[in-house]
């Protein structure tokens, strides 16, 4: 967890330009009353942080988890007010361990206090985040969006809607570069007479990736994904 000094608020901002995009930083201060900007921004081009577009707090507690699809992409970081305790309901052992192994003190489970925020799956009802297995969906805010693995399962509850397209868009913007770097390395493979078979299978997936409008095409890129990766066989790129 991070302590800050005083009551903050944190302002996050995300864009998709260029190769990586970006997100963007900005803190303001609670003094005597009023918030006050607190330094400069902070930009980052290879993080994927997740958090609504405004988080305020003293104390933020924090955790990650890392992303593959099908090789890694990168590690995802979760953001969340330790004052606010985030209650999960009907969730599988797995992912119960999981979540309890991180030791977020803010994490409850199945038995909700009255000021928490109920986090449930599928068919549990009266909560203000629903996960949705059926069609790999958290819905919060009365506003949907989709996921493909518990990494993104996570930074869909973890953020708002506008910040976790930008990053989903962001990450596909980063695997299309990285499935770039595998067929040049399959390439090299088969000079040495290692055939990888993946080349053709890359370049098609990086077309998918750098195609994705929303979080709704996950679906069959992560289709698309498992294929591959049951193809990285012999030879194997990752």
């Amino acid at each position: 967890s991070i302590t800050l000094p005083v009551e903050s608020r944190i302002t996050h901002k995300c864009d998709t330009f260029g190769n990586f995009g970006e997100e963007t930083f900005s803190v303001e201060e609670k003094v005597k009353n009023q918030w006050t900007k607190s330094g400069v921004d902070i930009s980052f081009q290879d993080k994927y942080i997740f958090l609504p577009k405004t988080l305020q707090g003293k104390t933020f507690n924090i955790f990650s988890k890392s992303f593959d699809l099908p090789f890694k992409i990168s590690n995802l970081i979760y953001f969340s007010n330790s004052e606010t305790v985030y209650c999960f309901v009907g969730f599988p052992k797995s992912t119960k361990t999981e979540l309890q192994n991180l030791n977020q003190p803010n994490f409850e489970f199945d038995t909700c206090p009255s000021n928490s925020t109920r986090v449930c799956l599928d068919s549990v009802m009266n909560c203000e985040i629903k996960v949705n297995t059926n069609e790999n969906s958290v819905t919060k805010n009365g506003e949907r969006v989709y996921f493909e693995e518990d990494a993104l399962m996570y930074a869909a509850i973890f953020s708002d809607k506008v910040t976790y397209e930008c990053e989903v868009k962001r990450l596909m913007q980063r695997a299309t570069e990285l499935s770039e770097i595998y067929e040049i390395k399959s390439l090299n493979l088969l000079s040495v007479g290692c055939d990888s078979s993946l080349k053709t299978e890359l370049i098609s997936f990086g077309k998918t990736l750098s195609g994705l409008k929303d979080s709704g095409d996950l679906f069959l890129i992560n289709k698309e994904a498992k294929r591959i990766n049951n193809l990285n066989f012999g030879c194997e790129l990752w």
